[in-house]
């Protein structure tokens, strides 16, 4: 059986403004490749939050909804993520994690 790759992610990097954005999540790889998207949202010194897809926001508490599993339908994959507005002087700092069977280890995931 053939192994499906997950050849590539891509997110822009760049510093968020105050005022909360959304932004493209893009994924590219083999046709049936399967992989898992999980958003962390650290609060500083307060507890983590996780993004739900469902609701598109953070929440507190892990649910089910925090976790969404994909199938590539086609070589591209793409998810809009909506970032929030920053409160005060807080620094919030977001981990995208992406696991699958099978990532193409020869590239930076990441671009």
């Amino acid at each position: 059986m053939e192994k499906k790759l997950i050849k590539r992610v891509s997110i822009n990097r760049a510093n968020m403004v105050a005022a909360g954005e959304n932004r493209e999540l893009v994924i590219f790889g083999d046709i049936g490749a399967e992989f898992n998207i999980n958003i962390i949202k650290i609060n500083g010194s307060s507890k983590e939050s996780y993004y739900n897809f469902k609701t598109n926001t953070f929440t507190e508490a892990f649910v089910a909804a925090n976790n969404s599993h994909e199938t590539m339908a086609s070589e591209k994959f793409s998810k809009v993520i909506v970032f929030p507005i920053k409160l005060g002087f807080l620094i919030n700092a977001f981990l995208i994690s992406i696991s699958a069977s099978i990532l193409n280890k020869s590239i930076n995931a990441f671009s």
